[in-house]
């Protein structure tokens, strides 16, 4: 019962969720290659461990992103966050990628994969 009144409490407060989920490898200064990410046109690096992933659409609202890096070599300590978006606008999320606390670079290495929830509606329920 309780899954069933958290569902529609979900379904409440956030209507109309779109998830995007994609993968893309890196390329040391350069953009994401390999991109696989239906939605998402482009994963631009703009300077050291930073990149734009560039939507294809302008939606609502960012809701949230979840992000991982599979680093096939030795175990890092990696992590990225959220920095800035402009989705309604300009269609950009902008992430930070740090190794160890460090702006890092994805190397051909290493790949980036992410969830990202986005709302296409200012509607309430």
């Amino acid at each position: 019962m309780a899954a069933r009144n958290l569902k529609k409490q979900i379904a409440h407060f956030i209507p109309d969720p779109i998830l995007i989920l994609g993968k893309g490898t890196g390329a040391a200064a350069a953009d994401l290659t390999a991109l696989a990410a239906p939605g998402v046109s482009l994963v631009d690096q703009t300077g050291t461990g930073l990149y734009n992933i560039v939507l294809e659409d302008k939606y609502n609202t960012f809701l949230h992103a979840s992000f991982g890096v599979i680093d096939p070599g030795t175990v890092d300590d990696w992590e990225v966050q959220v920095v800035a978006e402009t989705v309604a606008t300009t269609k950009l999320i902008s992430i930070a990628v740090f190794k160890g606390g460090t702006l890092t670079d994805l190397t051909t290495d290493e790949k980036l994969t992410f969830a990202i929830f986005l709302s296409n509606s200012a509607r309430p329920r």
